[in-house]
């Protein structure tokens, strides 16, 4: 859509509903999958720019609003899974260093590994 010319917009009083409970572990092999995206086709990040800026002003946020509710077990939850999502994208980033015996195991797509 942006490259036809359409926008992005921020709408923050937006709800959005996830319909899948992830574990950590699938948790972190998708965001390996989004590292390898990003490592593979720059060109998003070239002209789109990085995501993690945003993503950053987005977990202070919650971890506020988890500590403010005093949500403690949910924290350290969420602490362990943004932890293995950023390690889980950096892997993913410089998937071209990983042995290609190991990637299936840290994809959560093992059959894209295939071809």
């Amino acid at each position: 859509l942006i490259l036809n010319g359409r926008k992005v917009a921020y709408a923050a009083n937006a709800a959005v509903y996830h319909s899948h409970n992830y574990t950590l572990l699938e948790d972190f092999r998708r965001s390996f999958d989004i590292g390898v995206l990003h490592g593979s086709e720059t060109w998003l990040l070239d002209n789109y720019g990085s995501a993690e800026k945003i993503g950053a002003s987005y977990i202070h946020s919650l971890f506020r609003k988890l500590l403010s509710d005093k949500k403690y077990l949910l924290l350290i939850d969420c602490f362990f899974r943004v932890g293995l999502k950023f390690v889980g994208y950096k892997l993913g980033r410089s998937y071209k260093r990983i042995p290609k015996s190991i990637t299936p195991y840290l994809s959560i797509n093992k059959l894209w590994w295939e071809k």
